[in-house]
């Protein structure tokens, strides 16, 4: 034997020999990312908001503008017919009803 003593031999014998552990940085579990910075992305999204905003709000006053022309359109022509409506009532003669039916009242008496 090589000198030692039994209970030498046996503390060496029963214990186990220690092997260091290497002490790691990086969590074992999930890689490591590069993390972006929240606040781009979110100015991103707003700047999109606003932008897809100001085309609904342009598209909406180009409806408006046309429909307002058409009806502008619509209201002299309908002004146009008007006054042409009153020329031909003007031109009716209303003065002399009577001599429109006497040929109507001469058929019947014949009957």
């Amino acid at each position: 034997m090589d000198n030692q003593t039994p209970t030498q031999t046996m503390q060496a014998q029963s214990a186990p020999a220690q092997t260091p552990v290497p002490k790691s940085t990086a969590p074992t579990s999930s890689p490591v990312t590069e993390q972006k910075p929240i606040g781009g992305s979110k100015m991103k999204f707003i700047i999109i908001g606003v932008v897809v905003v100001l085309v609904l709000v342009l598209a909406g006053v180009a409806y408006w503008f046309r429909q307002n022309q058409t009806a502008a359109q619509n209201t002299v022509e309908s002004i146009k017919g008007v006054e042409q409506l009153n020329t031909e009532l003007n031109s009716l003669s209303v003065d002399d009803i009577e001599s429109d039916f006497s040929p109507v009242d001469t058929e019947l008496q014949g009957l």
